[in-house]
């Protein structure tokens, strides 16, 4: 297990508006059968947040366990339900996985593009980057 500083940029595009955020945590990088297990944590008012991002060829998971809480799989071309949990209540959703871009062996990024959804309809379209490097 690598110990990494983790740059995660997200990008949503909702209602027309764009929102893109950064954020910097340190974390910790593993790989096991192929597939690479990135884990850290977030602190936020409400409490701390864990997560672990599996990363294969075409999908990413992405499991949030503490003050918000999901099972997001991402995966090229298929949609796939979950339910996103937080302190206010839980939410079912649909993801729909666009692209799922795993080169976190040789160049340390990860990238997924994918479009969320409600019974409402679509919530927004999601862009995850993520860069790693060793510390």
């Amino acid at each position: 297990m690598k110990k990494v500083k983790i740059l995660l940029k997200t990008v949503t595009v909702a209602d027309g508006e764009r929102d893109e955020n950064v954020f910097t945590y340190s974390g910790e990088l593993e790989e096991q059968n192929g597939a690479f297990y990135l884990r850290y944590s977030e602190i936020s008012d409400e409490a701390k947040t864990n997560t672990v991002i599996k990363a294969c060829d075409k999908k990413v998971i992405i499991t949030r366990t503490g003050a918000f809480g999901s099972v997001m799989k991402i995966e090229e071309g298929v949609t796939n339900k979950t339910e996103y949990k937080t302190p206010y209540g839980a939410f079912l959703m649909a993801v729909c996985g666009e692209k799922c871009k795993n080169d976190l062996k040789q160049k340390g990024t990860l990238l997924a593009e994918y479009t969320l959804f409600n019974e409402s309809g679509v919530i927004g379209k999601n862009e995850i980057e993520i860069k790693i490097k060793e510390v």
